[in-house]
């Protein structure tokens, strides 16, 4: 198989920036009362790679929701101000700048986190290198809710269920013209932009969802399990 695109994630692949994320956490945390919330840099290092609502149950849990998700916000807009002023190329690994701008001229770079949006943008900025920038969102609730899906859009999905997952989810919206494929449906093809919701999708269904987008890429990771999975559908995924 013809390799087009390469996909990296951030965190502990192309920088650490823990000490910088627990100092912005905790700058907001302080500001707040709530020192008892204070955390490391050796404490993100097992929360780094789950959603940011994840972090929040964990690392907020003594504090009810909803205010526990509204407090996660603006720590991480605390944060992404901090490292705006205190992040720079010295806390990515060794040569990774060098590396990515080798592999530019080569391959389309494309950066993928589950971390807030606006991060992958600040990595990027001080790294000092081009690549794709993902917009993502932890829900189909969320991205509605900030009106980020327009009416004509392309959705990929791993497979016919997870089609009708988001057909019955957006069943009482106003008349939108969506184009759902799953990912063996859209494998070779190509799209200006791609909504991919990569839930349940193996490394390779993500690989070949994300490559689609030429333009603009959006990953949303989740959306209601509203199908009948024991209604026979055709299942079109890809193998692992």
């Amino acid at each position: 198989m013809k390799t087009e695109s390469l996909i990296f994630d951030i965190d502990g692949t192309l920088w650490d920036s823990r000490a910088l994320v627990a100092d912005g956490y905790n700058l907001q945390l302080r500001d707040e009362g709530l020192d008892q919330y204070c955390v490391n840099a050796e404490q993100l290092k097992a929360l780094f790679g789950k959603t940011m609502s994840e972090i929040a149950d964990i690392m907020l849990a003594g504090i009810e929701v909803p205010e526990r998700y509204a407090l996660m916000e603006r720590c991480m807009e605390r944060e992404d101000a901090y490292l705006r002023e205190n992040a720079s190329e010295a806390i990515a690994y060794d040569g990774v700048k060098e590396t990515l701008e080798v592999l530019s001229k080569k391959y389309r770079l494309f950066i993928v986190s589950n971390s807030q949006k606006g991060y992958p943008k600040i990595t990027m900025q001080k790294i000092g290198v081009d690549m794709d920038d993902v917009d993502q969102f932890y829900s189909l609730e969320e991205a509605l809710y900030l009106d980020a899906v327009p009416v004509e859009s392309t959705f990929i999905v791993k497979d016919e269920y997870a089609a009708e997952d988001l057909r019955l989810a957006t069943s009482q919206l106003e008349q939108r013209n969506w184009n759902i494929y799953t990912v063996k449906a859209a494998k070779g093809m190509e799209f200006r932009e791609v909504f991919v919701i990569d839930q349940d999708m193996c490394d390779n269904e993500r690989y070949i969802a994300y490559t689609r987008a030429l333009a603009k890429l959006t990953i949303i990771n989740a959306v209601p399990r509203l199908a009948d999975r024991n209604k026979s559908l055709v299942i079109q995924g890809v193998e692992d």
